[in-house]
């Protein structure tokens, strides 16, 4: 009897060290997601911030048309082109990072 309980408590001991050991992966995994949200933010906001610059480059360069050659406004046009085409892939790429998020943070809740 006095071994069934021994053993018992052992097992008791293991699965605690099985939960502890779990809770701190789920942690870590937890953390590195939020790390990996606040970076993609971080990356969009900066490229807003230069499609704004070059925006108001651009509108710069439309007021001085006059005084601008041709070919500064072309290839301010074409570098705007481009910055929207970048601009429009963050979009998707910030698009699947949620979708990402939200499964994670589906799995998170699954193992909790």
């Amino acid at each position: 009897m006095q071994n069934e309980v021994v053993e018992l408590e052992e097992l008791h001991k293991m699965k605690d060290g099985f939960y502890e050991a779990k809770k701190l992966e789920m942690k870590e995994f937890k953390q590195m997601a939020c790390d990996f949200v606040v970076k993609c933010e971080l990356e969009v906001q900066s490229l807003r911030n230069g499609v704004n610059e070059l925006r108001s480059s651009f509108m710069d360069l439309k007021g001085n048309k006059r005084n601008s050659c041709n070919s500064e406004i072309d290839a301010a046009e074409a570098r705007r082109l481009r910055l929207l085409a970048e601009k429009e892939s963050v979009c998707r790429n910030v698009d699947s990072n949620s979708q990402l998020k939200a499964q994670l943070q589906k799995q998170l809740q699954s193992i909790m």
